[in-house]
């Protein structure tokens, strides 16, 4: 099997990633974002780690709720 080394530089790419970026509105992103930092608990400032499986919807909404 070939997979190139840098695989995962370009996974997250293309006209699926970009159409459900598109599928919600982004009041819903908020809310889910809202649950998640209520769930975990996350304090002003703190760092997480975006473990990657999209485009990044609820971690951009995130950064802006705890940054």
């Amino acid at each position: 099997m070939n997979v190139q080394s840098d695989w995962w530089d370009h996974f997250f790419e293309g006209v699926s990633v970009d159409l459900w970026l598109r599928a919600l509105a982004p009041e819903e992103s908020k809310r889910e974002a809202d649950v998640l930092e209520s769930g975990l608990a996350v304090p002003p400032g703190a760092q997480l780690l975006d473990v990657p499986s999209g485009g990044g919807r609820l971690s951009l909404t995130l950064r802006g709720a705890i940054a």
